[in-house]
């Protein structure tokens, strides 16, 4: 009679990884968890304002779309796709324009005009939410107690020159594009007399 043998044991796929496994720092799969959760909001920016594209804006969606304003994690064209669309429901409906005096969006403003002045497309955008806003004297009255005329006043000089042109726009409609020319009016006047020799163009 054959001598009974014990078969040998298989290896485990764990034991295989484990034992097979060179030491080296393991890939680093937490490196990838910042852009996808950007791509992933992105995502549900637009599907929300898709869902909502044929209704009248409601205070619990502006109040959605306000958190991909000031949210850190937030792609730049995800903050500009929000504004650009608020932006246009303000310019054609008063309904919407209330809405959107009356939630976060409003007070995300001044931090956006603050924090992104090295994103030329953020602050056009910005720029344009607040032009339309401020066609409207109760926005307009609200903004003006945020001081974001103030702020709108430097962009004028931004490098970027669509940053430059949405600037004057949006303070032409605060009816502060007056007071900001007469500034440039006596500086270069100020220029023209210190300047020897020269022809005074903006002579009376």
């Amino acid at each position: 009679m054959s001598q009974l043998r014990r078969s040998s044991t298989p290896r485990s796929i764990h034991s295989y990884w484990t034992d097979s496994a060179s030491i080296r720092p393991s890939f680093p799969i937490h490196a990838l968890a910042k852009p996808l959760s950007k791509f992933m909001y992105q995502r549900q920016a637009a599907g929300i304002i898709a869902q909502n594209a044929e209704s009248p804006l409601s205070a619990e969606t502006a109040e959605i779309l306000a958190t991909y304003l000031t949210f850190k994690d937030i792609f730049p064209l995800t903050r500009v796709l929000v504004l650009d669309h608020l932006a246009s429901r303000v310019a054609r409906s008063w309904q919407d324009t209330q809405v959107v005096a009356d939630s976060s969006v409003l007070g995300s403003l001044p931090e956006l005009l603050w924090l992104y002045t090295s994103s030329p497309a953020i602050l056009r955008s910005t720029c344009a939410l607040i032009r339309h806003l401020a066609w409207n004297e109760g926005p307009k009255a609200k903004m003006r107690g945020l001081e974001i005329q103030t702020q709108l006043t430097p962009l004028s000089n931004h490098l970027d020159f669509g940053v430059q042109k949405a600037a004057f726009l949006a303070l032409d409609a605060f009816d502060a594009i007056e007071p900001l020319l007469d500034c440039f009016l006596w500086a270069a006047r100020s220029i023209c007399l210190f300047s020897s020799g020269a022809d005074c163009l903006f002579s009376d």
